[in-house]
């Protein structure tokens, strides 16, 4: 039994959240790879102002891990119950970015990733999440 379940966590989320930590280094730069590629491949010109020179402010040249770290921000980290996550792979924890691209983003569709086993399983918009 997790010492925190009192406070509403449970041993499954702390698990998954140890899990995460523990090759943070590797996981961060498997996540702005897989973000990076999501980004040229799925969404980049997917949308956005007919006007020319608007358009290509929104969808900027991005080609390197670098250069997309500089424009996420870690919005949250989600680790739900195991009853929800279970399906899902070995410890399974979204977590969720804000984006500097594609225009002002007034609807919160940001971008995230599920990670579980290990790797980025997922890659998509926030409420991939929810």
């Amino acid at each position: 039994m997790c010492d925190d379940e009192e406070e509403g966590i449970e041993l499954f989320q702390r698990d998954a959240f140890e899990a995460l930590l523990e090759d943070w280094d590797e996981m961060q730069h498997k996540i702005a790879k897989a973000i990076l590629d999501y980004y040229n491949d799925e969404e980049k010109e997917s949308y956005g102002p007919e006007d020319e020179e608007e358009f290509k402010k929104w969808w900027p040249d991005i080609d390197t891990e670098e250069e997309m770290m500089k424009i996420l921000h870690l919005d949250s980290i989600i680790i739900g119950t195991e009853y929800v996550m279970e399906s899902m792979g070995e410890n399974p924890v979204y977590i969720l970015f804000d984006r500097d691209w594609g225009g002002e983003d007034t609807d919160g569709n940001g971008v995230a990733v599920l990670v579980a086993d290990g790797e980025v399983a997922e890659v998509g918009y926030k409420d991939i999440a929810f």
